[in-house]
């Protein structure tokens, strides 16, 4: 079966399409065909147990019995649209006649369909119909009513999607860790380091997932993805802790220590100064801060420590003189 999304538009249509496999093509190894556009659907999953309560007649003391039996089935209702107008031209689905045929003929018939959820999962159910009306609608469009058995559980054979959305981007360009994207930020990114992964990810290709900062759009560590037998991407290793500050120092952002001022109230402690506040909780390749050192006996500044951030630390780059 195509790996292509269920969804399809259509003149004055937009939904979700039954397919149908007769066991004549599934034994063929042929693609199912299209039988309509489905406009309601129950009976998917579920079903029912026939029960009969046993009690003895006139004793109280004794508790009701309650016997199940076996499970049945849900019965499938379906409606779906099956014959419209396009391009000036009125189009036929051949499914629909696999569906009257096997109705016809008594023969066990697969239908695919697609449920709307996010997952858009997709269910392939074998089934013998017990009812089967056509009906004319407005616009040149038919319906087809169908009443179906289900034979054993639906099979999910949910295809593998890549992820959609406003928020998501796949991309094959590498991003380096540290660098501010201003377009990325509050995004997904899915970085695939080989082409063929995007077109059609095989068993072992990996890929990485960046999870952007909506306020600065830093790229941050990626976890790592590996595609498996189940045709999903799984995480197979977390990504790296991210920087944070050292939890004995004090940051500051606005006020920043000047060389050999008293600092009754801060002695002892050590003194972070960033110039741009966004490089505290967003640190980024290139940003910079100044490490001041209080001395512990008379309060007294050091002078300023320059620091630069790189590979998701801060280091060292110079110290500043001391001005005459």
């Amino acid at each position: 079966m195509s790996k292509d999304k269920i969804v399809t538009d259509a003149p004055d249509v937009q939904g979700l399409r039954i397919l149908v496999l007769s066991r004549a093509m599934e034994a063929a190894d042929k693609e199912p065909i299209q039988a309509g556009f489905l406009t309601s659907i129950s009976g998917l999953k579920g079903g029912t147990r026939e029960s009969q309560k046993l009690s003895p007649i006139n004793d109280r003391d004794y508790e009701e019995i309650n016997s199940v039996g076996k499970k049945t089935s849900a019965t499938i209702n379906l409606n779906l649209l099956y014959k419209f107008v396009k391009d000036g031209k009125v189009e036929s689905y051949e499914g629909v006649h696999y569906l009257e045929k096997a109705f016809e003929d008594n023969e066990e018939v697969f239908i695919i369909v697609e449920v709307n959820d996010e997952r858009k999962t997709t269910l392939k159910i074998k089934m013998k119909l017990t009812g089967f009306e056509l009906q004319s609608e407005a616009n040149n469009k038919f319906s087809a009513n169908i009443t179906a058995e289900k034979i054993g559980e639906a099979k999910d054979i949910t295809p593998f999607r890549f992820e959609e959305g406003e928020e998501v981007e796949h991309t094959t360009k590498a991003l380096k860790v540290g660098d501010v994207l201003e377009d990325k930020k509050g995004k997904i990114v899915y970085y695939y380091a080989k082409e063929s992964t995007l077109a059609k990810p095989e068993i072992n290709d990996e890929r990485l997932v960046y999870v952007f900062d909506a306020i600065r759009g830093v790229v941050p560590n990626p976890n790592t993805q590996t595609f498996n037998e189940k045709e999903e991407f799984i995480t197979t290793k977390e990504a790296e802790a991210k920087w944070q500050k050292e939890s004995d120092a004090i940051h500051e952002t606005k006020n920043e220590p000047v060389k050999d001022q008293v600092y009754e109230d801060k002695k002892g402690k050590t003194i972070y100064f960033y110039p741009n506040p966004l490089s505290l909780t967003y640190p980024a390749n290139g940003d910079t801060r100044k490490k001041y050192t209080i001395d512990a006996t008379s309060g007294v500044a050091s002078e300023a420590e320059e620091q630069s951030f790189l590979n998701n630390t801060f280091t060292t780059t110079l110290k500043q003189k001391a001005k005459k």
